[in-house]
């Protein structure tokens, strides 16, 4: 009975911390948890910007900011991949980080910095959840919760957006 209790409680920690993500950065279209690789999985989608060239201008800068700010941390990141996939009139991108390492000042500057590459282009749902003043809350929940899901078995788990919901789904 305990080791149900336990496993229900971890599924809950990795589905709050998705939900958490989503809920702050609504330019997050999708966000995986994938258990054997111990990898968060952050996927944009940008508009109107589909060449290889920008796409590869974006990965070199964006992983020199990210290894900057992991030297700058004393961080030895183990996983650490940038992909993207050209569309007719979209590109998606996916970044991935290994949860051992990553922590939510991370996060929040990668989406700072998609936004301030991409501008406009970065396709992102605004909800209006939370105002300002609750933001910085919002980070701290965020950094709690994944501390909480780095020690613990998790499970394959995707969450996206639709139509202002967030969905949770075992995958």
């Amino acid at each position: 009975m305990k080791v149900k209790m336990k496993q229900k409680k971890d599924n809950l920690d990795s589905v709050d911390l998705l939900t958490s993500i989503l809920v702050k950065y609504p330019e997050v279209g999708t966000i995986k948890i994938d258990p054997i690789r111990n990898v968060l999985i952050l996927v944009f989608i940008v508009s109107g910007i589909t060449s290889s060239e920008i796409s590869e201008n974006l990965k070199k800068q964006l992983v020199s900011c990210l290894e900057t700010f992991h030297f700058l941390k004393n961080i030895q990141s183990k996983i650490l991949d940038i992909r993207y996939n050209c569309y007719e009139d979209l590109t998606l991108l996916e970044i991935s980080r290994d949860i051992d390492t990553l922590d939510s000042i991370e996060i929040g500057l990668t989406i700072n910095f998609l936004k301030e590459f991409f501008k406009d282009h970065l396709i992102s749902e605004q909800n209006g959840f939370f105002e300002d003043g609750n933001l910085s809350i919002q980070d701290e929940d965020i950094g709690k919760i994944l501390e909480n899901v780095r020690f613990m078995p998790k499970n394959k788990i995707i969450a996206f957006r639709e139509k202002g919901r967030v969905m949770v789904f075992n995958s």
